[in-house]
């Protein structure tokens, strides 16, 4: 099999099919996970070839393995090579897989509750700790059937309210308030935030090995032949690997 270096920059304004057939196995995977529709059509085969091609030229591909790297591994070589896998492309899928995963999955977006929406909690949490027969004593006030706590930090000394007739009493003035509140308001939307989290890093791990998966399952011909003798490799240890 032909030992190529890698490509320096993808040909963005023309074809080139020797371009192209490098990128035969990120198209098959591609076009599974992040194809074009619109409105339940296929309109493109996808146009994340482009924006890999693109990437890959700006260099913002943030792998932390290089290819001199991947070709210095002479049992996974020999493991490619010996169930018919081309090492170039499977090279170029590695970096798209690894680029798309990391992409979709170290960052992620999140809801947060709308400041009406955590007002209108409050008052509920409220509502459902009073004794309802009991109502309010003209001497005591309100009796909460367990105690609720305010806490308010900010400065070296928070806020702390523990008074039910206190937190009853916000709750009243929050339930008057809300009417006021109008539906397109800052006040009734929600809180959009980029997170990270080691859920997302267990998101990412699982979207790369689905994306590999489905290249070997996709083509049997691969996953039904063996390595040859002497590599230490098969095909679990292979895309544990990857």
């Amino acid at each position: 099999m032909e030992d190529i270096k890698p490509i320096d920059k993808f040909t963005l304004d023309k074809y080139v099919k020797e371009e192209d057939d490098l990128l035969e196995y990120v198209k098959l995977v591609a076009m599974e996970f992040c194809p074009d529709v619109y409105e339940g059509t296929y309109i493109l085969e996808t146009q994340a070839l482009d924006i890999f091609k693109n990437r890959y030229n700006r260099k913002f591909i943030e792998n932390k393995f290089s290819y001199a790297d991947y070709k210095k591994e002479d049992s996974i070589q020999k493991a490619l090579q010996g169930i018919g896998i081309d090492i170039n492309k499977f090279w170029y899928l590695v970096l798209f897989v690894f680029d798309y995963s990391n992409g979709s999955c170290l960052e992620g977006l999140k809801l947060y509750d709308s400041p009406k929406e955590e007002l209108e909690k409050f008052i509920n949490i409220v509502a459902s700790t009073c004794k309802e027969d009991k109502g309010i004593n003209k001497i005591s006030g309100i009796s909460f059937n367990k105690s609720l706590t305010l806490t308010l930090k900010g400065g070296k000394h928070p806020l702390v309210i523990t008074n039910p007739n206190t937190i009853f009493y916000i709750a009243c003035l929050l339930e008057d308030g809300l009417e006021s509140i109008e539906q397109d308001s800052i006040m009734s939307r929600e809180i959009v935030s980029l997170y990270k989290t080691k859920e997302l890093y267990t998101a990412r791990i699982y979207l790369f090995a689905k994306m590999i998966l489905y290249f070997f399952e996709t083509n049997p011909e691969f996953n039904n032949q063996r390595a040859p003798k002497g590599s230490g490799m098969n095909f679990s240890k292979l895309l544990l690997i990857s």
